[in-house]
């Protein structure tokens, strides 16, 4: 027999040995080749169990270890990150939050029981309901936080308002969030209006303006009065885009003075928004000013909310809108870093009222005129998305250009293309290697949020960042790949 022959024959005869045994290893692994991996905390070992079989059950219970593993660091940065995440998962975070239950370690037990029953009552079970407000009497203020939406609009409305004033911010937020749906009464009004005055967090502010709607017309005299407490000042924090906002925290982080500002925006959109709801006659002649003013937080925000309604009033306001998105695409702004995030912000605004019937008219030649002269790359993606989103060809040019980059940015602009184009897949893979963590985080975290179970070769970023030692890497991207599990459950009904 040739010699060549013989090393092509002793070959073929290794491939097939090889993969019989990994035939064999898969069959019998399964679920308690999983099972043992986790038990040891070997994610590796878990996810080869994964790619063996690709059941989506096996790789939501690798996530889930993930978090559960964080959420029980000694670590209070790591447990911190993963508690945060685990409460933005809704519904998708329940198993994870039960497995906490079961075996909650050494802190934070009643908090863990908390968001577990309140997991379940938000799935509608009556139990959990009856189980978590028992808890409203609790000494730990996220416990009761989390147990106040138990209470009764109508009929523990006084309760209600004794907790809109508790010391904890948490609680009086979730208090007021409730009482928005209140009966009118003076009583609360008053509540609702000194909150919306007075409180020191400006979330909590936002919510008892926007909660005043429940009060009818008595509320539109404290809407007003806060409606003109102060006039938009420039944007002092640029936009929270994961491009953007990760690329400037490396430089600096947002002074508190910019992140005051934009709460106390966030609140005056509110008491706008809450007054037209009230009385569009007198909101609109105040909302029309800003749009006609120079561009600044709120009067960014109002044109965003403005597009986003369909009714008729609201629509009157529609080409105003329009025209202030377009002037601010192109703001000089009274210095270049003012001027840039007003741009920013801009872009992003259009990325969200693409769907408005009128908004590739009168805003996609304005994209692209500042397409054509931006230099900063945030700025860029951002107008490069609203164009993709305006044109109905798609156009994905200025994408795939900043996808060649090595930075966040190209991260963002890979995952913006991968759904649907397989240059933006690879170089979101590539991405997914590359020696600076924040850029491998955000090609993972992005590849997570789409996760496509049939193309396997699209998910090895996802995969090879979840185990990873690096929690900052690791925990969003459990929180992503749970996230489009439970997104694609209900799409299917499996």
């Amino acid at each position: 027999m040739p010699v060549a022959f013989k090393m092509r024959y002793t070959a073929g005869m290794v491939r097939i040995v090889l993969l019989l045994l990994g035939c064999v290893c898969a069959a019998c692994g399964g679920s308690g080749g999983l099972e043992r991996a986790l038990a040891t905390g070997d994610v590796n070992g878990a996810l080869a169990v994964y790619r063996a079989e690709r059941e989506r059950e096996a790789l939501r219970q690798v996530a889930e270890h993930v978090l559960v593993a964080d959420a029980r660091a000694a670590d209070a940065a790591q447990s911190g990150r993963a508690w945060a995440l685990l409460r933005g998962l809704g519904a998708a975070g329940l198993p994870a939050w039960s497995q906490l239950e079961r075996e909650p370690g050494d802190h934070f037990v009643a908090r863990v029981r908390a968001h577990a029953l309140a997991a379940r009552a938000a799935l509608g079970d009556a139990p959990a309901r009856r189980a978590l407000r028992a808890l409203l009497e609790h000494d730990d203020h996220e416990v009761v936080a989390l147990a106040v939406v138990t209470l009764d609009a109508e009929s523990d409305t006084a309760q209600l308002r004794a907790l809109a004033a508790d010391p904890s911010a948490s609680v009086r937020g979730a208090a007021v969030q409730q009482l928005a749906r209140a009966p009118a009464e003076t009583a609360t009004l008053d509540l609702l209006s000194s909150r919306a005055r007075i409180d020191p967090v400006q979330s909590v502010r936002a919510s008892a303006a926007r909660a005043l709607v429940a009060q009818g017309a008595p509320a539109i005299d404290a809407l007003e009065a806060l409606c003109d407490e102060a006039e938009s000042g420039p944007i002092t924090a640029a936009p929270k885009t994961a491009a953007a906002t990760a690329q400037r925290a490396q430089a600096a982080v947002a002074p508190p003075e910019a992140r005051d500002d934009a709460g106390a925006v966030r609140v005056q959109a509110a008491a706008l928004a809450a007054l037209f709801e009230l009385s569009a006659e007198r909101a609109t002649p105040r909302i029309a000013a800003l749009l006609a003013g120079t561009p600044g937080g709120l009067s960014l925000q109002v044109a965003q909310d403005v597009l986003a309604r369909r009714d008729a009033a609201q629509q009157g306001l529609a080409p105003a809108a329009l025209a202030h998105l377009a002037h601010a695409l192109g703001s000089a702004g009274p210095s270049p870093n003012a001027a840039r995030i007003v741009r920013e912000r801009a872009a992003l605004a259009v990325t969200t009222a693409a769907a408005h019937p009128a908004a590739r008219a009168a805003l996609l030649p304005a994209v692209q005129a500042q397409l054509a002269v931006e230099r900063d790359r945030p700025a860029r993606l951002l107008l490069a998305i609203a164009q993709q989103r305006l044109t109905t060809e798609r156009d994905r040019r200025e994408l795939l250009d900043l996808a060649r980059g090595q930075d966040i940015v190209a991260a963002q602009a890979a995952a913006e293309l991968a759904p649907h184009n397989s240059a933006a897949r690879e170089r979101l893979s590539a991405l997914g290697a590359s020696p600076d963590r924040a850029v491998r985080a955000a090609a993972a975290t992005a590849s997570a949020a789409s996760f496509d179970f049939d193309r396997a070769p699209s998910t090895a970023v996802s995969l090879r960042a979840l185990a990873e030692p690096e929690p900052r890497l690791h925990a969003p991207v459990a929180a992503a790949l749970l996230r489009a599990i439970e997104r694609l459950q209900t799409l299917t009904g499996s």
